[in-house]
């Protein structure tokens, strides 16, 4: 892939989220308020988005090393997958391939 492609590929990867993502390097993370039971379908929408992407421009994300944070007091703690599995709860913030993080805000 030349660096022209690579950056189109990038600008293309935020069009298809509607919840914030940061990208650097080989480090993606992606998050959004999830106040109500549509918020969290939003965010699984988004992590299947970002697999679509994944399979487009064939750069695969290993799906073992991502990891999902909640936060906030009464959160749902809502179950979220990537590419078939089921993304790992943590409780703290390492670097991982895809961070999700949902924030629940009463």
């Amino acid at each position: 892939m030349s660096p022209n492609s690579a950056i189109v590929a990038v600008v293309s990867q935020c069009d298809t989220v509607s919840s914030f993502i940061y990208m650097y390097a080989d480090d993606t993370k992606l998050g959004r308020q999830v106040a109500t039971a549509e918020d969290s379908k939003k965010l699984q929408a988004d992590l299947d988005s970002i697999q679509q992407w994944s399979d487009k421009w064939q750069l695969k994300f290993n799906s073992t090393k991502c990891k999902v944070i909640h936060l906030g007091y009464e959160n749902s703690k809502a179950t979220y997958t990537m590419i078939n599995d089921k993304v790992e709860v943590s409780l703290e913030h390492s670097k991982k391939k895809i961070l999700v993080f949902g924030l629940m805000i009463n």
